[in-house]
């Protein structure tokens, strides 16, 4: 998947198109790395976890994991 200078497309929806795959491509790199933190936090005995963004024990690791690569992909795109 080759980076794609947005000047040179013809259209919106190729646009679009093309924007998507980016999101899809950096959630495909953030998500193994959240959910290596997600289970690396869940090793930590909780008297000395910190309160991370995302990571706070309640739902499944791959939940969380999900979560954190969703909450920062967006502050690409800006």
């Amino acid at each position: 998947m080759a980076s794609v200078d947005f000047a040179r497309l013809s259209s919106a929806e190729e646009r679009r198109r093309s924007e998507r795959r980016h999101a899809r491509l950096m959630f495909a790199v953030a998500y193994p790395v959240c959910l290596a933190i997600a289970v690396a936090t869940r090793l930590v005995p909780r008297s000395r976890r910190r309160s991370n963004q995302g990571f706070d024990g309640h739902h499944s690791v791959f939940r969380e994991a999900r979560t954190a690569a969703s909450m920062c992909i967006p502050f690409a795109f800006r």
